[in-house]
């Protein structure tokens, strides 16, 4: 039995949007939660953005552009979390299991932002 170009077309062209498809959402999600740490003037880095809400369970991931090592370090005894030095192109993930406010400051003055954990 032979199959007709046509079909041999129209059956790759279906799976191709699939898959672009999967890997637009598979994208998405990824980045959703991401927090960049970069330049925000003279001698100033900032977390961008500096407030995100997310749902519990979910992981946040901060990566470092600001040619320097930085850190993320909670101000919560409840939800502790600290990164250590981060390098440049670099990330530190923490997942966050309990519903509240966390907040959490950098190494600079200016590096501060916010978590809100909803249910």
């Amino acid at each position: 039995m032979r199959v007709s170009p046509l079909v041999v077309f129209l059956v790759m062209s279906i799976a191709m949007i699939v898959v672009v498809s999967y890997l637009a959402l598979s994208a998405q999600q990824t980045h959703q939660n991401r927090i960049i740490i970069e330049p925000g003037g003279p001698a100033k880095f900032v977390y961008k953005p500096s407030s995100l809400t997310v749902h519990v369970g979910e992981k946040v991931t901060w990566v470092n552009y600001a040619f320097f090592p930085m850190t993320v370090t909670s101000d919560n005894a409840t939800n502790p979390f600290d990164s250590g030095g981060i390098d440049y192109g670099s990330s530190f993930e923490h997942t966050f299991n309990i519903v509240g406010t966390f907040h959490y400051h950098g190494s600079t003055p200016h590096l501060i932002g916010v978590i809100m954990v909803v249910s």
